[in-house]
């Protein structure tokens, strides 16, 4: 069984422990290294390779938003979980701007902080159990509508949004159904979205369609 790599990242090194007595029994996780500070997290991505950071944000030297922007453009592949005291939506919105895959609180029972970092590593993102579905869909909203979005791919969505089929879609823009399949997969990495559905609330959220 491949192990989930994490690297452990709080200045309280009491936290620390008690995190790593949480993960020990649990198979699928490993404790590969901890770090008290930013600049200390950045080190020991380069040493271990973790394949999840979870970072407290109040650190010295370096901060936990500012590790968590540096590791997305230096270390693309490693996932950040944040975790924090803070609970409102606008903090949340803060934390993700910054590249954090995942938003849990400190309170987080044992259940949910692993299923959390196994979210994260799964590539999804991760709210905390108390935000609200509001607040996650307020995030996606406005996250996703800062994504550029092609001219010919908002031409496929709104025709999406009509009910089209890729065949029928092909036949009205004059291009492959092979082509519309492509435009659509680029559109659901694009913004993160699993289903037909979710490319319909999208674009209803952003605008893109009439309501």
């Amino acid at each position: 069984m491949k192990k989930i790599r994490i690297l452990l990242a709080d200045d309280h090194a009491l936290v620390r422990e008690g995190m790593k007595t949480l993960l020990q029994d649990v198979n699928d996780l490993f404790v590969a290294g901890e770090a008290s500070d930013g600049l200390e997290v950045i080190q020991k991505i380069k040493d271990l390779s973790p394949d999840i950071v979870i970072m407290d944000i109040s650190m010295p030297r370096m901060t936990g938003l500012e590790a968590t922007d540096l590791i997305q453009r230096e270390f693309p592949k490693t996932k950040v979980l944040i975790l924090t005291m803070h609970e409102n939506e606008d903090y949340a919105y803060q934390i993700f701007k910054s590249g954090a895959a995942g938003y849990l609180l400190k309170s987080a029972e044992k259940k949910e902080f692993i299923n959390a970092i196994r979210t994260v590593y799964k590539g999804e993102k991760f709210f905390t159990r108390s935000m609200s579905d509001v607040t996650s869909k307020n995030y996606l909203s406005k996250s996703q509508s800062s994504i550029p979005i092609t001219r010919r791919e908002k031409e496929i969505l709104r025709l999406i949004v009509d009910g089209l089929t890729n065949q029928a879609i092909a036949e009205k823009l004059f291009i492959s159904p092979r082509t519309v399949d492509t435009h659509r997969s680029n559109l659901m990495q694009k913004l993160e979205i699993k289903n037909t559905a979710g490319l319909v609330r999208f674009a209803m959220e952003n605008g893109i369609v009439g309501p």
